[in-house]
């Protein structure tokens, strides 16, 4: 046991050893390895010195009972000693969770008595040269999640808007692009600009954002256009080879490591060349060179394999001709390297080669595509088929796709193609089970759009204006969790009503063509009922005036819905949110035929009911409303009565609405504006709107359950506005924002999201923010491994949640969400893919070893 000393029996001993023996009178005694000072005694376990009175205290008393002695009114009773009760004592008690027997922080156990580590709700302190300073810059207690305000390593997080409009590398010819699986990114480098000028930037793709990559170093690869890059799966690295810059062609080789490039110095190296091509051999673990050109007239027609540390000429009996502009792609399902076309100072080339890493053996399919050499060619795992696509062919570019299934060459008709192009770059991208083409040149135009092939449809990602809604106002956006997209219906024009569907997945605007639609309209009200899987769209008003319908959007059309009963008036200006603790969706207030309108209605899948309160907000429209799953409660604020804007602050209990009052500032009276609940900062936003008082941003303010408070973001902010749209975008845990009217009416797209670092990639089993932790282990991956169940403040993470709503573990399949890989437990069916660089069930390093050796 340790005891702690009174001031009076510290006194003494100190006195006791600067005078040595002469302090030991008559009455001391000994207690273990102390001297115990007159009027002291030993305490039971003999290893201090303490009162009589704090063991008469405690004989016979049971331990941590209540105790007393003179000067200590509160004690308790430890191995048979009182001591003070509270944290300090060297005791731990209570809630303690450590009791050093001092109230000095920096040592390890706070003056709380709570061990001084991240995530114990207390931001600690430590010692320095300049005494206690704070060693952490927040912490909620729940560090197990990003993006709520203090990162899982105490880091704090600030609110970041971004421009979602996506900015796409400058246009190019002759450009290197590969996947790169460890990051989960698309890595793009070099090629010809507009102006015919080469380039040496560094670009990613994610899938939402194209991004000029500054490397963590100065040393890079010079500007160049021809070369060749391949990913090393075994090594996580991009290897870059050759090309040409100002000075001729080159010989180097360079890696990159996500962060930096680094230049390689092989003892061998293949001689100076452009135009080759290379891929990577998973079954050997080498990446294969062959060909290219010294000069325009002189192609080379050599084999050359990198292992990580050198170059090594391979001596073959047999090869395709000396080539340039040729493509080759890997086959993992096959284990071969596919060559197909190029060119030489004859002509150009229609033949199909494979290397098995010895030797290379001529095809003869029973179809093939045409001649052609700058063509692109990549393997598609969802569809185990290498993809070709484009070229230059005999007459010019083309614009055609082929598939090489191991046996022939099948054309295809992929719906949304790409125009014909030449020099361009293709990637496949694991994580998203998508095909990524960028730029190259047409006839005489150098192209700079990017595309994206899923299954066997292309979709043109940018320029944004190809695949973003039309600037609009009045709109209604909801989040979908069951498909982890973000839903978009109508608004005003500004020369109509709109009708259209729109899906947002993360990183780009879909629009939907669904059989059947709600009229177009404007002012109307959406939200999303989780337990049924289904969007709610409800009233607004169309050409014809006010509606009183009611539509279902299940993810793949609309259907409208009659409702047995009563239903709310034909309205517009309502509001309306999901309680998911009552599992209804709640409707409040709007203005219908006869004026504005206070009541409150709940709507159950199949009829409307209205539901009445002791006190009610006011008759209004304009107002937001969004469901505090933190707090139990839905939350209003504002819109515009009769007298004009309104700053009342209402919650409903799934009973009674209550006014909240608080003492902190509130938002100013407003309407039009936008609010939404952000699971994962577990804080209702609200976001802009029409008030009083002129702005140039947006307003950010949040409620936290008791109170509100005005946030400021620390990046370039949307203009002012009203009439805009919120929905939580679970696939990047972010609030996605989008149009309303400014000075015009607005079509831009923004994200909101408190951030200190990377993204976690969970749609792949990526670990995109380097925690050690992928897919559905990984706490920030719960809007996609539990949707409806946002980590609760009351328990650890992950909640129990009510079995009636799916989520990860739950032994059911949902396949909207989940997958073979992410949720192994709940029976889904497997689509393993060999070549989209993931090790999973069935596949070794023998059957698919570009996967099973990351």
């Amino acid at each position: 046991m340790r005891v702690i000393l009174t001031a009076h029996v510290l006194l003494c001993l100190v006195v006791c050893a600067l005078v040595g023996a002469a302090c030991q009178e008559s009455a001391s005694s000994r207690c273990g390895r102390f001297i115990c000072p007159a009027g002291t005694v030993c305490t039971p376990s003999a290893d201090s010195c303490v009162l009589p009175e704090q063991v008469t205290s405690c004989t016979g008393a049971a331990e941590q009972s209540e105790c007393s002695y003179p000067g200590v009114p509160e004690g308790r009773c430890y191995d048979g000693v009182c001591l003070p009760a509270g944290c300090g004592n060297g005791a731990v008690e209570g809630d303690e969770e450590c009791d050093d027997g001092n109230l000095t922080a920096g040592d390890g156990c706070s003056g709380a008595c709570l061990f001084e580590v991240c995530g114990n709700a207390v931001i600690d302190l430590m010692n320095s040269d300049n005494g206690l300073v704070p060693s952490e810059e927040c912490d909620d207690g729940e560090n197990h999640l990003n993006h709520d305000g203090c990162a899982r390593e105490c880091v704090a997080e600030f609110l970041r808007w971004q421009e979602r409009a996506i900015a796409v590398a400058p246009a190019s010819q002759r450009h290197a692009m590969v996947y790169d699986a460890a990051r989960a990114r698309a890595l793009l480098f070099g090629g010809n600009s507009q102006s015919f000028n080469q380039l040496g930037d560094t670009w990613e793709w994610d899938g939402a954002d194209f991004t000029l990559v500054t490397p963590a170093s100065d040393v890079a690869p010079s500007a160049r256009v021809a070369l060749a890059m391949a990913y090393d799966a075994a090594r996580a690295r991009v290897v870059l080879f050759g090309g040409t810059d100002a000075s001729g062609n080159l010989a180097d080789t360079w890696e990159w490591d996500g962060y930096q490039w680094i230049p390689k110095t092989p003892a061998n190296s293949p001689p100076a060349r452009s135009t080759h091509a290379m891929t990577y051999d998973a079954a050997r673990g080498r990446v294969v060179l062959f060909g290219g050109a010294t000069s325009f007239t002189d192609s080379l027609a050599d084999t050359w394999e990198w292992d990580g540390t050198d170059w090594t000429q391979i001596a073959t009996t047999s090869a395709p001709s000396a080539r340039r502009a040729h493509q080759m792609a890997y086959d993992p399902i096959r284990n071969r390297v596919l060559l197909f076309g190029g060119g030489d100072d004859a002509g150009r080339f229609g033949d199909t080669w494979e290397w098995n890493g010895s030797n290379w053996s001529e095809r003869t399919p029973a179809s093939a595509p045409p001649p052609r050499e700058d063509h692109a060619m990549a393997f598609d795992a969802s569809r185990s088929r290498v993809l070709l696509m484009g070229g230059t062919g005999n007459a010019g570019p083309l614009a055609d796709s082929w598939e090489w299934d191991g046996t022939t060459w099948i054309q295809q008709a992929p719906a949304g193609s790409p125009t014909a192009r030449r020099m361009h770059a293709m990637a496949y991208d694991a994580a998203r089970a998508r095909m990524v083409l960028f730029g190259g040149i047409s006839v005489i135009d150098l192209l700079g759009d990017l595309w994206e092939r899923e299954g066997n449809a292309w979709s043109l990602i940018a320029p944004a204006t190809a695949s973003t809604p039309p600037s609009r106002t009045q709109h209604a956006m909801v989040s979908q969790a069951a498909r982890a997209q973000v839903l978009l219906f109508g608004g005003q024009s500004d020369g109509a009503r709109l009708g259209d569907t729109w899906e947002w997945d993360g990183g780009a605007w879909r629009n939907r063509a669904p059989a059947s639609a709600p009229s177009a309209r404007a002012e109307h009200a959406m939200a999303y009922d989780s337990v049924r899987a289904r969007a709610v769209l409800a009233f607004g008003v169309d050409a014809s005036g006010l509606q009183d319908d009611t539509w279902e959007w299940n993810g793949t059309t609309w259907a409208q819905i009659t409702p047995s009963g009563v239903a709310p008036s034909a309205r517009s200006g309502h509001a309306m949110s999901f309680d998911s603790a009552n599992q209804r969706v709640l409707l409040f207030g709007g203005s219908d035929a006869t004026g504005l309108r206070a009541d409150t209605w709940e709507w159950d899948g199949s009829a409307w009911t209205e539901r009445t309160s002791v006190s009610a907000p006011s008759a209004r429209k304009g107002h937001g409303m969004a469901y505090d799953a933190a707090g139990g409660v839905t939350l209003l604020f504002g819109g515009s009565d009769s007298s004009g804007p309104l700053a009342d602050t209402w919650a409903w209990d799934g009973d009674e609405w209550t006014q909240l009052t608080s003492a902190a500032p509130t938002p100013s009276a407003r309407e039009e504006l936008g609010m939404i609940y952000d699971p994962t900062a577990r804080r209702v936003l609200l976001v802009g709107g029409t008030h009083a008082t002129t702005d140039t941003a947006v307003e950010i303010w949040e409620w936290n359950g008791s109170e509100w408070q005005e946030r400021e973001s620390l990046s370039t902010e949307p203009s002012a506005r009203e009439q805009h749209a919120l929905a939580y975008d679970l696939a990047r845990s972010q609030v996605l924002f989008f149009g309303g009217l400014g000075s015009a009416r607005l079509g831009d797209t923004w994200s909101l999201q408190y951030s200190a670092g990377e993204r976690e990639v969970c749609a792949s089993g990526l670990d995109g923010d380097g925690d050690g932790l992928i897919g559905c282990e990984d706490p920030d991956c719960w809007p996609w491994c539990r949707p409806h169940c946002p980590p609760d403040t009351a328990v650890a993470w992950p909640s129990e949640c009510s079995t009636e709503l799916p989520y990860c573990g739950d032994g059911m399949c949902n396949p909207l969400l989940e997958s073979a890989r992410l949720c192994p437990s709940d029976g889904c069916a497997s689509a393993i893919r060999c070549g989209d660089f993931v090790c999973e069930g069935g596949e070794t390093s023998a059957s698919c070893p570009g996967d099973c050796t990351l």
